[in-house]
């Protein structure tokens, strides 16, 4: 896995304190680790576990991605639909980080697969 794309994920969603974004824990986490899987599949690269957690621990300084789960901003399922258009992300977990892109409000893994399959 290039550095690179680790650098790109730090330099768009950690802040000058060291806190990740929502977007970025609800995205590209799992249980608290980065899910070098789905980064893989996203950027189109190999990756291994072990690579994941040497490159995560000489960019971010840590391997251990503590999530938030009381968001005082959660976007609502009529704020996400009028965002939403079918197959714009491979993985709907695309969306989490456009949402709090475009609107400044998080939306979870688990709202984000409600919300889609809802659409159906």
């Amino acid at each position: 896995m290039s550095i690179d794309v680790l650098q790109h994920l730090k330099e768009e969603f950690q802040d000058e304190n060291g806190k990740f974004t929502p977007g970025f824990i609800e995205e590209y986490t799992v249980e608290g680790e980065l899910d070098y899987r789905y980064i893989a599949k996203k950027f189109n690269t190999r990756i291994t576990k072990s690579e994941s957690a040497r490159a995560a621990h000489q960019i971010f300084e840590t391997i251990i991605f503590e999530p938030n789960r009381e968001y005082e901003n959660e976007v609502i399922q009529r704020e996400f639909l009028a965002h939403y258009e079918f197959g714009k992300y491979p993985d709907v977990r695309g969306w989490i980080t456009h949402i709090e892109r475009e609107t400044g409000q998080v939306l979870t893994r688990e709202a984000c697969y409600g919300y889609v399959v809802r659409t159906n």
